[in-house]
């Protein structure tokens, strides 16, 4: 991974300054002298030397654990009179997406598609398709990738893939700002507010919140992340 660190100098010196880039899986909580600093999971460190009434932007480069999990990655800079400083950020490991056997062995119809789509479905080694004649609930998986992107000739065919869908075939349609293939599915995008925070409830389970550590963050709320594998359970 490559983090940028933000150096500021605001003297009328020249500095020599040590940063230290440890990551823990306990939150230093701002303490420049935190217990988890004493065996941290890893541990890099730079040099530098800014110049007087300077800021510069240096790129770094870190590795994140095998371990899939959550942690904290804290630069600790020093070489300056006082207690060190600390900026820090919490970070998420998670294991490579794993493209099952069953996934394998479907055949993907992929509309509103692009030269990203082929070149996602082929990295992956899956079968493709635009042909939207004879599709077989068991064989095939619908996949409407940019609804923005449809042509004429895909929107024509609304009645086979309704038919599709009444014996159990599956229609996935990706993310999508907006919706007006109504002959498909008469449905209406509301936009709400961004947020990026959620307030976890006891006895209320949620699978975007699966495995995610509810006191991931500053203010003890958890992050919303769906993971790549969770994401590949929902064209399986």
């Amino acid at each position: 991974m490559t983090t940028d660190l933000h150096l500021i100098n605001d003297s009328w010196h020249d500095a020599k300054i040590h940063v230290d880039l440890f990551l823990s899986r306990q939150c230093p909580e701002f303490i420049p002298e935190a217990e988890c600093f004493d065996s941290p999971v890893a541990k890099w460190s730079f040099d530098f030397t800014p110049k007087a009434d300077s800021i510069e932007k240096v790129p770094v480069t870190w590795k994140l654990p095998d371990e899939e999990g959550c942690y904290w990655l804290t630069a600790r800079m020093t070489g300056v009179a006082g207690r060190p400083v600390l900026s820090q950020r919490f970070v998420r490991a998670i294991k490579p997406p794993v493209v099952s056997s069953s996934l394998k062995q479907r055949t993907f119809v992929v509309l509103g598609t692009g030269d990203s789509a082929r070149a996602f479905f082929k990295l992956k080694g899956l079968r493709t398709s635009d042909r939207l004649g004879e599709l077989s609930p068991k064989e095939h998986v619908v996949v409407i990738w940019n609804a923005t992107h449809l042509t004429e000739r895909e929107r024509q065919h609304a009645k086979a893939l309704c038919d599709f869908a009444r014996d159990g075939g599956r229609i996935v349609v990706l993310a999508t700002p907006s919706w007006d293939w109504w002959e498909l599915c008469d449905v209406k995008i509301v936009h709400h507010p961004r947020f990026s925070r959620v307030f976890p409830c006891k006895g209320l389970k949620n699978p975007l919140l699966e495995g995610i550590d509810p006191n991931g963050s500053f203010d003890g709320t958890a992050c919303p992340a769906q993971s790549p594998s969770d994401r590949w359970k929902a064209l399986s």
